[in-house]
């Protein structure tokens, strides 16, 4: 995955769980991306209020 693509990918789904929306694709995608080379403290955190992962 380009970082870029990570990067938009990131901000749609930090979007979706400020307005409250959580979807599975959008939990996968978390999941997924929290556990890549990339991992940003914002997708980390999201994760981890979602109970995604055990940061």
């Amino acid at each position: 995955m380009h970082a870029s693509d990570y990067l938009d990918k990131r901000d749609r789904i930090v979007k979706a769980y400020k307005r409250g929306i959580v979807t599975l694709e959008n939990a996968k995608l978390a999941r997924e991306m929290a556990t890549t080379p990339f991992q940003y403290d914002t997708v980390r955190c999201v994760a981890r209020i979602a109970g995604m992962t055990p940061c």
